[in-house]
């Protein structure tokens, strides 16, 4: 394991005949595709400046997600529509914080890249909150819970979807927002360093406060989809080898949707 300071989050760019090289702030991101047509394998010199934590990533756990869906046949195809906000999964996902710690999920965002335009249907801008109401599985992001409060007011909320059941939402980090966290000199391609998200109150690490990369949503966000949570272990109790077969191979990133 390392730490995510010592590993940008940048890629290998296509250059024109062959070969590959990292993306800079002269390139024009827009010439290429930079999800799928990107290598995001490390440069050699940081691959090798590993930072030593002490501990190694020993469990992947999917938990339990507070929207459940039925499924409907209609016409021959299979249709899944939301059914009830499960309560205990909810409080399932807040134990995984407290006793391991951060949650990655996935997420249907208005903004999957720092550069999509904020349009403003199920994202309120000025409280930077979120509440999707839409169709399971349409994820187009994966962010990390870190946090939560029972009582964020579901007043905030505001958009096509209009206010959620009830009050209560996660903080969610992105994975761009802050010029300070996300600087050049730290590795990171200034596409990341845009301002959104929470603005800091700390002038040190955000003195300009162009956002911090944070932001919340709702509990009863119907988007949030493959909570995991992951466990590490302590290296000296890692084994000497580690031997795994799987039979039928990746067939999908997460578990089915829950159903009723």
């Amino acid at each position: 394991m390392t730490t995510e300071e010592k590993i940008p989050y940048t890629f290998q760019r296509p250059l024109e005949g062959e070969g590959l090289a990292f993306a800079t702030d002269n390139d024009d991101w827009s010439d290429f595709d930079i999800t799928y047509d990107a290598d995001w394998s490390l440069d050699e010199n940081v691959s090798r400046a590993f930072e030593v934590t002490g501990y190694r990533v020993s469990d992947l756990v999917w938990l339990d997600e507070p929207s459940v869906f039925r499924e409907e046949i209609a016409d021959g195809e299979s249709k899944l529509t939301f059914d009830h906000f499960d309560a205990e999964a909810n409080d399932g996902i807040k134990r995984a914080l407290v006793e391991t710690g951060a949650v990655e999920v996935g997420i249907a965002a208005e903004q999957s890249l720092p550069d999509d335009a904020g349009t403003g249907e199920f994202t309120n801008y000025n409280e930077w909150c979120q509440y999707n109401d839409a169709d399971p599985y349409q994820a187009n992001h994966v962010v990390t819970i870190v946090g939560w409060d029972d009582d964020y007011p579901a007043s905030n909320f505001s958009g096509q979807a209009g206010a959620p059941d009830g009050n209560g939402a996660w903080l969610a980090k992105n994975s761009w927002g802050s010029a300070q966290m996300y600087a050049a000199d730290t590795g990171y391609h200034s596409y990341w360093a845009s301002p959104w998200g929470l603005p800091l109150s700390d002038g040190d690490i955000d003195p300009d406060k162009n956002g911090s990369g944070f932001f919340w949503v709702s509990y009863y966000d119907r988007s949030l989809g493959n909570f995991a949570s992951w466990h590490v272990t302590p290296v000296e109790e890692s084994y000497d080898f580690n031997r795994q077969y799987d039979l039928p191979g990746l067939g999908r990133s997460g578990p089915d949707p829950q159903l009723k």
